[in-house]
């Protein structure tokens, strides 16, 4: 009997064996079951032709999610995920591993309790022009780490695969083994980010022609008449203004692939975080003005 439920444990439930025993990475579908209330329709969060999306809570307390896969989709799921399990960035949605059986073929992450970039972009009324700087400066730091140390590491930079934590940290989710693309369609993809999250409108969604439609109606209207374009919720100043619209420049360099004005990464990271440290200063010294006012203000009417 203790031989069986030894047994029992190892196959289905390594979550309850000691830690040093279990197999790395590798989730049973019991135990993603167990974690998901029996994969409930309260713990489902996506769902799409492909891949059924779970919230779950490990034995230890810890949030999942679970892609979980249909049909053939994602032949090389252990390939990839011995791959990306290995991924170490703040940036990047940590994958703590996978299920393989028959039955059920899922990727395990880190679940993250912020919105993503696309429904923060329609949805919230809060997202000023240093919040979004802050969430490219993160995205671009991310793509650098992958270029650097897992060049063979293809991502998504749709706003719909960028997930933002409560604190407006930017972590890329979705990633594919050998189909990293060249450099130049990495920087187009970038460009195409930025000047989403400056003009707020969706190129699949909102022009007839997808990216060359939305690209072509930003170009219409730049650089002298940019007021139409940018997104109104920035609510920006001169100052602000004058950087959104250096990132809108920036954005059609990204994006022009026939030139030879196309940036490296490293050069559009450098951008990027000069412009929003400069941001968070100027925010500092405007917090310390307001304050400085305040001050005055209640010491006269004490004085009165």
């Amino acid at each position: 009997m203790m031989v069986c439920c030894l047994g029992w444990l190892c196959f289905q439930r390594p979550d309850f064996l000691p830690r040093m025993l279990r197999r790395k990475y590798r989730f049973t579908p019991a135990m993603l079951k167990a974690a998901t209330n029996g994969f409930s329709r309260r713990n489902l969060k996506g769902k799409s032709e492909a891949v059924d999306i779970y919230r779950g809570t490990l034995r230890d307390n810890t949030e999942i999610r679970i892609e979980i896969y249909r049909g053939e989709n994602h032949p090389n799921l252990i390939e990839e995920c011995k791959v990306l399990v290995r991924l170490r960035h703040k940036n990047l949605v940590s994958v703590l591993g996978w299920c393989n059986n028959r039955r059920l073929r899922a990727i395990v992450t880190e679940w993250m309790e912020g919105e993503n970039l696309e429904m923060w972009l329609l949805e919230s009324n809060n997202t000023p022009w240093n919040h979004r700087l802050k969430i490219l400066t993160g995205v671009v730091e991310g793509m650098c780490y992958l270029q650097e140390e897992w060049h063979e590491v293809g991502y998504d930079l749709r706003t719909s695969s960028i997930l933002l934590s409560n604190n407006l940290e930017p972590r890329i989710s979705r990633f594919k083994i050998g189909d990293q693309g060249s450099r130049s369609r990495k920087m187009y993809k970038l460009g195409v980010l930025l000047l989403e999250m400056l003009i707020n409108r969706r190129p699949q969604e909102d022009f007839e022609t997808g990216e060359a439609g939305f690209l072509e109606y930003i170009r219409m209207h730049y650089p002298g008449n940019l007021q139409k374009v940018i997104d109104q919720k920035l609510e920006l100043t001169q100052n602000t203004f004058d950087q959104a619209k250096q990132a809108i420049g920036l954005g059609l360099m990204c994006t022009d692939v026939s030139s030879n004005q196309q940036l490296s990464l490293g050069q559009v990271f450098d951008i990027m975080s000069r412009a929003y440290q400069s941001c968070r200063v100027l925010a500092s010294h405007n917090r310390e003005r307001i304050h400085a006012e305040r001050g005055r203000g209640h010491k006269r009417m004490q004085s009165r």
